[in-house]
């Protein structure tokens, strides 16, 4: 079950990412290891309503915030977007490598995908380090296109795709 963030949901997600960032700095990946994605993250997803975790037996074991509106690193690109206008930008996925191979990010993904189709958003967006293979492999399963490079929290290079929404 997919529901928003709630306050009690904060420390299992944290402990999520914690857990994607050793993984991430063992595997030699430089995404996630200067102290963001962190509690103050999800505090704020938790203000903005922007949270979301995939739940089973009430616990929180994939996360992700669907953020609506102008992401602000987005509007330079080494590169073009497919699309201008409203888009959903999937920020901070992450599941439990406990629950990983199980289709939980695809999952989170196609819940993104339907929500902002709801909203009537034209584009869903999100980036990556081009480390990440993982993240890119969902990406392309998921039906996004590479568009360019885009530099997050100032100076962090990532790899930037988006998915134009047919709206019904």
């Amino acid at each position: 079950m997919i529901r928003k963030l709630n306050q009690k949901d904060i420390p299992y997600v944290l402990a999520i990412i914690e857990e994607t960032k050793r993984i991430f700095r063992e595997s030699g990946i430089d995404q996630w290891q200067n102290g963001y994605p962190n509690e103050e993250s999800l505090y704020s997803d938790l203000k903005e309503e922007c949270g979301y975790v995939f739940v089973e037996e009430n616990k929180a074991i994939g996360y992700a915030a669907f953020i609506e509106g102008e992401e602000p690193s987005y509007q330079n690109i080494e590169g073009q977007w497919l699309s201008e206008g409203p888009y959903l930008t999937i920020h901070r996925i992450s599941v439990d490598p406990k629950e990983r191979r199980k289709g939980l990010g695809k999952i989170l993904m196609t819940y993104a995908e339907e929500k902002a189709q709801k909203d009537g958003m034209k584009s869903l967006r999100v980036d990556t380090h081009a480390d990440n293979l993982g993240m890119r492999k969902l990406i392309d399963v998921c039906g996004f296109e590479y568009c360019g490079i885009v530099y997050v929290h100032g100076n962090e290079k990532r790899n930037a795709y988006e998915k134009a929404l047919h709206l019904q």
